[in-house]
């Protein structure tokens, strides 16, 4: 995924959603396996194999997470664009702080806390750390 991608908070919460349920399949699968390995034939039991599904649950979560870091990204654009605009250069003096800085302190501030209280601690940091 590479650009822009504009999601309202809404969006952001059902993508959160997504990273929970694609968690849960993801471990529920693995114990599917695991059970079902012990209740079938041993001869049987090597062939219960669901980690390709696991897969596929670990790809949705990456997939959502990186939406979810780009979106946020996105909110930034205007603070970022006015950034450019400014002619450092011949300013005189810098305050420690501008209206930038405090653009996305907002963004950050409103969004980062329902992120965190949304997600569990791995993948919040697995955000974070994007």
């Amino acid at each position: 995924m590479d650009g822009q991608i504009r999601i309202s908070e809404r969006d952001e919460r059902v993508i959160c959603y997504i990273v929970n349920s694609a968690e849960y399949c993801h471990k529920t699968s693995g114990d599917l396996a695991e059970s079902v390995s012990k209740i079938i034939d041993s001869q049987l039991a090597d062939g219960v194999d669901m980690s390709e599904v696991q897969d596929e649950f670990s790809a949705v979560i990456t997939k959502a997470l990186v939406t979810l870091v780009l979106g946020l990204e996105t909110k930034f654009d205007n603070e970022m664009a006015g950034m450019t605009r400014v002619p450092w250069g011949s300013l005189e003096s810098v305050g420690d702080q501008s209206e930038y800085v405090n653009g996305i302190n907002m963004i950050l501030t409103s969004s980062i806390p329902v992120l965190g209280s949304l997600l569990s601690p791995i993948y919040f940091q697995f955000f974070l750390d994007k």
